[in-house]
């Protein structure tokens, strides 16, 4: 499980079939737009009214990025079967979740991931009857330098990354 996982908490609201693409992909690219706003105001003067508009901006990223956190469930998915559309969307989940920005429990704070996914050699893959994700940790130092997770459905239905 990642720190995203143990600070969203209670889920409330899940779907019982994910957005369209075309919907996660709109709300996606606005949760990207107010991030980028929210860095170019991390530095800057603006006193009251500066920080009234960064609290603004992280919450309305919060939001969207819950609402599309939420909407990756393995509605339709069956995670038992080694199939190419499973791993595509699982794939998908995993880059978004790991190699996309994110605003964070504090507010104003976010992670904008170092590296992208490509560079990381990303892969996902059905092995020993289950779903597992890894990839290289660039730059993990002298620590561990490539992540495994095991891929599970919790009992709502939503997505779950755990340490092998």
């Amino acid at each position: 499980m990642n720190d995203r996982d143990a600070e969203q908490g209670t889920v409330t609201g899940r779907r019982s079939a994910p957005l369209a693409k075309k919907v996660f992909d709109g709300m996606d690219a606005l949760r990207m737009n107010i991030l980028e706003k929210l860095i170019e105001f991390q530095g800057a003067e603006g006193g009251e009214d500066g920080e009234r508009i960064r609290q603004a901006l992280w919450a309305a990223a919060r939001l969207i990025d819950t609402a599309l956190d939420d909407d990756q469930t393995a509605a339709g998915l069956d995670l038992s079967r080694d199939d190419e559309a499973t791993r595509q969307r699982l794939q998908a989940i995993t880059e978004w979740r790991y190699f996309t920005p994110h605003p964070l429990g504090d507010p104003g704070d976010f992670h904008v991931p170092a590296h992208t996914s490509e560079a990381c050699e990303l892969r996902v893959f059905h092995d020993f009857g289950r779903w597992l994700a890894t990839w290289k940790r660039l730059d993990s130092g002298l620590g561990k330098s490539t992540e495994l997770l095991v891929i599970t459905a919790a009992a709502d239905g939503r997505i779950v990354f755990a340490d092998v």
